[in-house]
């Protein structure tokens, strides 16, 4: 028996995951009976392609059914236990789930991980990443960054498990953005800002804008929980830039 798994993209088509075979060679196609097994995923579709021997007998629809609905629970649990694993051994966090292809297109993620993502990219739909997916042997060894997340890349036979979690690492601001930063998070309106401050409100604006690119957020309500969450980070002494 051979079985195969493709997935819906962007633009309807089928693309194959991945497929298991028996390891002996299986027999002409005329020799052969297919069944067909389609999921409808709450994000994309999902089929799968079931070949064996015409020899073994029909095989029935609860059946087909039965044997590709534990093999792709069975990937996805697997892909789930081994990212907790790694969880644990990088200190327990919480972290997002997926397993995508090469191409970004997401098998399966679990709430985490859409959240997280959402947080950056509120439109996104779950189906594809929203930004390019780096495998460089650097991106593998240290990891990749976006939008205020920090993304574990780990490829494996069949696709890339990725674990996200929001990126701790404090962006270099000057002390100027910081504070521009810190009034704007408090209410204040780009006038007020630049009066207290002394300067014009579109330096303000630049200003903000910097840190938002910085921290790969776009909202005043980002901002605030950011700087909530380093409140402690923030105390340190910076250097000015």
């Amino acid at each position: 028996m051979s079985v195969r798994w493709d997935i819906t993209i962007d633009d309807g088509a089928w693309k194959t995951v991945c497929s298991w075979q028996q390891t002996s060679t299986l027999p002409a196609d005329n020799e052969l009976i297919s069944r067909e097994v389609l999921f409808a995923g709450p994000r994309r579709q999902h089929r799968f392609m079931l070949r064996l021997r015409a020899s073994a007998g029909d095989l029935a629809e609860p059946t087909a059914f039965a044997i590709c609905s534990t093999l792709k629970t069975a990937a996805e649990l697997h892909d789930e236990h081994e990212m907790h694993l790694a969880d644990v051994r990088g200190g327990g966090d919480e972290l997002g789930h997926a397993a995508v292809d090469a191409d970004g297109n997401v098998l399966h993620a679990n709430e985490r991980f859409v959240s997280l993502v959402c947080r950056s990219q509120p439109d996104w739909d779950a189906r594809k990443l929203p930004m390019p997916l780096d495998q460089s042997p650097a991106t593998l060894r240290h990891g990749m960054t976006w939008k205020g997340l920090f993304f574990y890349v780990e490829p494996n036979a069949l696709h890339i498990r990725l674990r996200v979690r929001p990126d701790r690492r404090l962006p270099d601001l000057s002390p100027r953005e910081l504070e521009v930063a810190r009034l704007i998070a408090s209410g204040m309106t780009f006038k007020e800002v630049s009066q207290r401050l002394d300067m014009a409100p579109s330096t303000a604006s630049t200003h903000l804008y910097k840190v938002y690119d910085k921290l790969g957020i776009n909202r005043r309500s980002a901002l605030v929980e950011w700087l909530n969450e380093n409140a402690e980070s923030l105390k340190q002494p910076r250097k000015a830039s």
